[in-house]
């Protein structure tokens, strides 16, 4: 696998692989992301957690559970804040994004929408080569941007769901 020196995630990596959540038919994602995420020191330079992620995640933790939730993601990933530099790349692509908001998706709000600009803005502003995300809104919002991929582990798990 090719190094990456800066790949950034998105939030629901996270909540599959850290704290264990799925929903319906994603229940194989947890075991996935466990491995994903276990294996990202070995396999890229660093790993970009936008501020933004960190709060998506720290939505459903106890807030007394806030400052050692950061604490440990601060010692494992590198975090980038929404700064200027950030709300400058956010700007350009809020007015740039292709209209999605305006499909008839339900599962799709324009909060969705600002977050997942967020994301792609942090990660453009810290010079990430990739995004790992499941988002198809991230997705198609950052297309000819920056490079968003699902997340991929070499494991015999891959193979096994792959072939079957």
């Amino acid at each position: 696998m090719k190094t990456i020196k800066l790949a950034c995630l998105d939030t629901q990596i996270l909540i599959w692989g850290i704290r264990k959540e799925a929903t319906g038919n994603q229940t194989k994602m947890i075991e996935k992301a466990e491995v994903f995420l276990q294996q990202l020191s070995t396999n890229y330079s660093a790993v970009l957690l936008p501020s933004i992620v960190i709060a998506e995640f720290l939505v459903k933790i106890p807030y007394s559970n806030h400052p050692q939730t950061i604490s440990a993601f601060s010692k494992k990933f590198r975090i980038a804040h929404f700064d200027l530099k950030v709300a400058s790349q956010y700007a350009k692509i809020w007015r740039e994004r292709p209209q999605i908001e305006t499909t008839k998706d339900p599962f799709i709000s324009k909060r969705d929408i600002k977050a997942d600009c967020m994301i792609i803005a942090t990660a453009l502003a810290h010079e990430a080569e990739v995004i790992y995300s499941h988002d198809d809104g991230l997705k198609k919002m950052a297309a000819g941007k920056i490079e968003v991929r699902q997340m991929i582990t070499d494991t015999l798990l891959d193979y096994v769901s792959e072939t079957s």
